[in-house]
């Protein structure tokens, strides 16, 4: 099948990059820009997501990563018409067979924003004339923080645009909530405010009490096993370094 990704260039993020690539291994994908119909971000979000980066350690921005449009030279299309239009940019609706991806009932990285500022989970829809074609809720577990969240998202969407175009079943029925309020430059300043005022309560709290109190460790398996010998082995175990930014949890074996 012949799919058109239809992007803003002006708005363009390491996501829809990520986007293009994955399709490309479902379908006959080309990619065209538009100018777009959704809102403009507020100028403050990157600052903002600058700003969860330095004072978290939060790795540095990958999805949210502004890119040219140059880096989409293989998937421009001649004259080739599309079968489906995937419909990122807002745009006004063509003839041909179109879906729009929204979060809330609406458009664009504004939209996305703004549910996640809110506190909500998100219900990304990709809609076809008003008819619901795929859906899914977008968790994450870094609801205090805009750039992770907003990170996690997009790689959330990624998974549903591409499950959809390849035929698997999807949360179609998923009841949404009402669009939310767009942010502006003062909603998104005072949660920027709240992060920091955070950050400032979890170094204190760092400073105050013995943390990490735990760590992880390991070591290979040779010879008798905890279970056996009923003791930590004398070999011991390597401290595994913690740079902030990962979450390890549950034994787990390498095998080589």
């Amino acid at each position: 099948m012949r799919v058109n990704l239809r992007l803003d260039s002006q708005h363009l993020r390491q996501f829809h990059l990520s986007l293009a690539q994955k399709l490309a291994a479902h379908c006959d994908l080309g990619v065209e820009f538009a100018p777009g119909g959704a809102l403009p971000v507020p100028s403050l979000t990157e600052a903002l997501f600058s700003f969860e980066a330095m004072a978290y350690g939060q790795a540095q921005r990958v999805q949210a990563t502004r890119i040219g449009d140059e880096q989409f030279a293989r998937f421009m299309r001649a004259n080739d018409p599309p079968e489906l239009v995937i419909d990122l940019s807002g745009s006004p609706a063509s003839d041909v067979r179109t879906w729009q991806l929204k979060f809330d009932n609406a458009m664009g990285d504004a939209a996305l924003l703004a549910s996640l500022s809110q506190g909500r989970a998100p219900l990304a829809t990709l809609v076809e004339n008003g008819r619901t074609v795929a859906a899914g809720r977008l968790g994450t577990e870094s609801g205090g923080l805009l750039l992770p969240a907003f990170e996690d998202a997009l790689i959330r969407v990624t998974t549903l645009i591409v499950a959809a175009v390849s035929g698997s079943p999807s949360g179609a029925d998923l009841a949404g909530e009402g669009a939310p309020d767009l942010p502006t430059n003062s909603n998104l300043a005072l949660f920027g405010a709240k992060a920091l005022a955070r950050s400032v309560l979890r170094r204190v709290y760092q400073l105050g009490y013995n943390t990490p109190h735990w760590r992880v460790g390991w070591r290979k398996l040779a010879g008798p096993d905890l279970v056996d010998l009923r003791a930590h082995p004398p070999s011991g175990w390597t401290d595994l370094p913690d740079d902030g930014t990962r979450f390890y949890a549950d034994p787990f074996p390498v095998l080589r």
